[in-house]
């Protein structure tokens, strides 16, 4: 019997390579030296839990055709749209499958189904993702409006989503749900918003009816320069 698991999360389909007998897990898990973070995946006592780690056990647990997507594609590229207050657990798992397969109904792991084309896919820290620009188009319609505008500036900020681009694809989300609300943020978007709170602040000008804003506008004030939102009009 081994006296130590591994220190990195491993899947039960790696156990004869590791040299884990059945023996050896149910004793891990007794003594609380490895919990079962899914359904056959599991992670070492010490390692550290993360989205990045979870999204990497989802992507090898489930079957062939299964994408990180949603909220955690996000996340794999750098954009937090995580509401922490809704619990202090690491959040469930965004995948989804193309339209005709099942979405994945494991605990931990949140199922969708989504029209994807090939370009909509890539490969982010070794797992099979959303794209940048799939990514922010699918949050544009799933989340709350001030969250998504916020996560769409910031993939156009870190990973050069266009406007121009999304603009091309949104012929392809005609009907779906959430799509009225993409439209409207679509235009709005502008990676020189540096923050959550310059997007909310960004879209609240726009529903208010005023001037579209300038992001990090230098102004000065008492000899000091400083940026600011600045609006025309």
């Amino acid at each position: 019997m081994n006296s130590l698991p591994p220190r990195h999360p491993f899947v039960r389909a790696d156990m004869p390579r590791l040299g884990i007998s059945p023996g050896d897990l149910r004793q891990w898990a007794r003594t609380g030296l490895v919990r079962p973070v899914f359904y056959g995946g599991y992670l070492p006592d010490g390692v550290t839990d993360s989205i990045e780690m979870r999204a990497g056990l989802a992507a090898r647990l489930l079957p062939e055709g299964h994408i990180v997507s949603g909220r955690t594609a996000a996340w794999l590229y750098g954009v937090d749209t995580y509401a922490w207050a809704e619990g202090s657990d690491i959040p469930p798992i965004d995948v989804c499958v193309l339209s005709g397969s099942e979405p994945s109904d494991r605990e931990g792991v949140v199922g969708h189904v989504r029209d994807l084309s090939q370009h909509d896919v890539t490969t982010v820290a070794g797992i099979r993702a959303t794209t940048p620009l799939r990514t922010a188009m699918d949050l544009g319609c799933i989340l709350k409006i001030r969250e998504a505008i916020a996560a769409m500036d910031a993939l156009a900020r870190l990973r050069g989503v266009t406007v121009a681009a999304m603009t091309a694809e949104l012929p392809r989300f005609r009907r779906r749900r959430g799509v009225r609300q993409l439209r409207v943020l679509v235009p709005l978007v502008d990676p020189r918003s540096e923050s959550a709170r310059e997007s909310w602040t960004r879209l609240e000008i726009y529903l208010a009816g005023l001037p579209a804003p300038t992001p990090q506008h230098w102004i000065e004030i008492d000899g000091v320069f400083m940026s600011a939102i600045s609006t025309r009009g």
